[in-house]
């Protein structure tokens, strides 16, 4: 048995006042990189030397399972086998491990099933089909799913909701689907994830033997990562502890990042009016960042009210200055970081997997993705898929392949019933029978139902479609490559298809599908003469398959959620613009503070130094338009700062080096003459937007945005020969 001496002598002052303090309940204000894992094992094994608790009676919930398991291997490293003995886990296990106990008191046995969301999804569809619904268009089982968990999250019951949000003929019906789909999870002896928690919760509430059971086992509650706990684990907490146990919660409100899935900070910021007496111990000093970091974590963090007061020091002197780069637009965003970073790496001896690019989104990775690839620089996406690789890009990349070569099987079999149109499997085997007499490729067989006088119903459906991918081939030539791809997402009926789609993953999937497009802007500015053949062949170089193994020397691209929890030498924070990071949904709802306790944790994942880098332009819902640089760099504050604007406005093709070439419009886009229609000089400002504007040099174009008012204002203008400059007022006449 450890001593009290091997237990607490690598603990600082206030870690050891974590472990020791044992007779009320706590609340751990663990900042980041202060030691919050090293302080809660040693006083697992403290309470195990000196509380006199057996093993089972001490709970100990996580958020995942690898914190789990490093929590697990940590303990057994320092009291041995005894560690087996914790009730120790997520929530969602230990929850499994009740409700297996205690099935039979709910109806199910104990070996029932736990449904993923996929098996969730397929259940849902069953259902939605059983009751006579459109589950494609209407009632998609992945919406509906969503919907479910909305409600979970914020602990609202079904009947609840029902009554106060079931006012729509929609929200009925997804009530009675709802309402199947839990009798027949109860039927099919299964729970989904969600269930593992509210099933338990109604056990504990409903069962007052079980309840007094658990309560009189578990003396001692530990609960890591309070700051994420929704309403529904919190109420868990509460009835696991009971009046007796003690309850020790460790976490840090300036790190509450996922309010968006139910979490609520105000389970710490509220922590003592639910458990009186409780200790709030800090613990303020880092083990991680120079104290230029910190200050700056500090300076950011102050700015929102709802908060604990704590201040992260270190011990450490020095430090490199945070450094603010201005890029032109994301193409050359990517460019910058990828000069930075390839100059860190190779004269700072820092390894690539040392090196971390964060973004607000997902869908900024595409830049990143394309520069780091010709760059040469071995990349991984984190906590996401690669951009190419991500489903709604696939399927408008099949699109393209299949106008370029109609042979291409694979890429027509994805998109030919996507979104359906009535080619189903079936269909498809009656088309590939046909084949086989003269070994007809698959589009020409669609191509012949054109023609059928009689065609049954897939027939003709076929005929349509193979119609419209004819079609489309003949537009190759009067379109740009992003006009053709803009054409074939409406057409082809995707773009509404994406309307079907739960809110949150369909702005998800058309923020990809904008960065596509954007991406195929920059092609066509930067290349010499740029086609579809040309785009795809150098898209090819970009979607092989990645040849880097896990145990490689990568850096990691990853959003700033996906971050959390980890560390790295060097970090870029990428997209620090208004609108953007701040995201401009949270801009919008005026609930600004969850936004910079996400933009904190981006800062304080550095360890040595910190780079945040913004754009003048970025394409958003398919235009180019200005970008503001976020508030957050502001609140950075000056002393520790190296800022480098960019000294003038580049376009895309000088950040990749490619001079001045000028991209040739296709004919259809050329500008036309205005014969007698007046041109006159007038005075820019901000309501100019939007206007068409003409250039002594660049022709024809459209107003994007301004910056300031008068002859000297900065204008950005995209041209009809889509290169976008930006301008003075004075050199622009306004097309009236």
């Amino acid at each position: 048995m450890l001593t009290d001496d091997q237990i607490l002598s690598s603990l600082n002052e206030v870690q050891r006042q974590v472990v020791t303090h044992t007779d009320k309940h706590i609340l751990v204000l663990a900042g980041a990189g202060s030691g919050k894992t090293r302080a809660v094992t040693h006083k697992i094994a403290w309470l195990l030397k000196n509380s006199g608790l057996l093993p089972f009676q001490i709970l100990a919930v996580t958020f995942t399972n690898k914190a789990s398991g490093e929590m697990r291997n940590r303990l057994e490293k320092l009291v041995g086998p005894v560690a087996s003995g914790l009730e120790m886990g997520t929530f969602h296990s230990v929850c499994a491990r009740i409700l297996r106990r205690h099935a039979t008191e709910l109806g199910f046995t104990s070996k029932f099933t736990i449904y993923d969301t996929d098996d969730a999804v397929v259940l849902l569809r069953q259902v939605g089909k059983d009751l006579g619904l459109d589950t494609k268009r209407e009632y998609p089982p992945k919406k509906v799913y969503s919907s479910l968990e909305y409600m979970r999250s914020k602990g609202i019951s079904l009947d609840e909701w029902g009554k106060t949000h079931g006012r729509t003929e929609w929200k009925r019906a997804v009530v009675s689907i709802l309402k199947m789909y839990d009798r027949r999870k109860h039927e099919l002896d299964a729970m989904d994830f969600g269930d593992l928690l509210h099933r338990t919760v109604d056990l504990l509430r409903d069962n007052d033997d079980v309840r007094d059971g658990y309560q009189r086992q578990f003396r001692y509650v530990l609960v890591d990562e309070m700051q994420d706990t929704n309403k529904v684990q919190f109420e868990l907490l509460q009835l696991l502890a009971g009046a007796d146990a003690k309850v020790c919660a460790v976490g840090d409100d300036d790190q509450s990042i996922y309010g968006w899935r139910g979490a609520r900070v105000e389970n710490m910021l509220e922590f003592e009016r639910y458990f009186p007496g409780a200790e709030v111990i800090r613990m303020e000093q880092n083990y991680r960042s120079t104290p230029v970091i910190l200050t700056a974590a500090h300076a950011i963090i102050q700015n929102n009210e709802k908060r604990h007061d704590k201040k992260l020091w270190t011990q450490e002197t020095g430090g490199e200055p945070l450094r603010i780069f201005q890029a032109d637009s994301e193409g050359d965003e990517a460019v910058r970081v990828a000069r930075k970073l390839q100059h860190y790496c190779s004269t700072m001896n820092i390894s690539f997997r040392d090196v971390a690019v964060f973004f607000r989104t997902n869908a900024q990775s595409r830049s990143f993705e394309e520069i780091f690839t010709r760059s040469g620089i071995p990349h991984v996406v984190i906590g996401g898929t690669r951009f190419y690789s991500r489903a709604e890009v696939k399927d408008l990349l099949a699109y393209l392949r299949t106008i370029h070569n109609p042979l291409d099987e694979v890429s027509l079999l994805r998109i030919v019933n996507n979104p359906p149109r009535g080619i189903g499997d079936k269909a498809i085997e009656r088309l590939r029978a046909s084949q086989h007499p003269d070994e007809k490729p698959l589009f020409q067989v669609l191509a012949e139902c054109i023609e059928l006088e009689k065609p049954t119903r897939w027939q003709k459906a076929a005929g349509e479609f193979a119609s419209k991918v004819l079609h489309w081939k003949e537009r190759v030539e009067t379109l740009s490559l992003s006009e053709l791809a803009a054409e074939v997402m409406k057409q082809s009926g995707y773009a509404s298809r994406l309307l079907t789609l739960d809110p949150v993953e369909a702005e998800s999937r058309q923020d990809n599908l904008n960065q596509l497009l954007a991406g195929m802007v920059e092609y066509e500015i930067r290349a010499e003469d740029p086609s579809l053949d040309d785009y795809l062949e150098q898209l090819a170089l970009i979607t092989d398959v990645d040849l880097w193994n896990d145990d490689q020397d990568r850096v990691p691209l990853m959003t700033v959620h996906a971050a959390k929890g980890l560390e790295f030498d060097t970090v870029f924070i990428t997209g620090c613009e208004e609108g953007l990071f701040p995201h401009r949904n949270h801009v919008e709802s005026g609930d600004i503070e969850e936004e910079r306790r996400l933009f904190y944790v981006a800062v304080t994942r550095a360890c040595k130094r910190l780079v945040f880098t913004y754009a003048g332009s970025r394409f958003i819902m398919g235009q180019q338009q200005y970008a503001v640089p976020s508030r957050f760099l502001k609140e950075l504050g000056e002393d520790t700062v190296e800022r480098k604007e960019a000294a003038r406005r580049r376009s895309f093709t000088d950040a990749m080096g490619g001079g001045q070439r000028r991209f040739r419009a296709p004919a259809a886009r050329a500008s036309e003459e205005t014969g007698g229609v007046a041109i006159k000089q007038v005075p820019i400002s901000a309501a100019f937007a939007g206007k068409r504007v003409r250039h002594e040099r660049f022709g024809d174009g459209k107003v994007l945005g301004v910056l300031g008012t008068g002859a000297n204002a900065q204008v950005m203008v995209r041209f009809d020969s889509l290169k976008i400059e930006t301008l003075t007022a004075r050199e622009l006449r306004v097309v009236e």
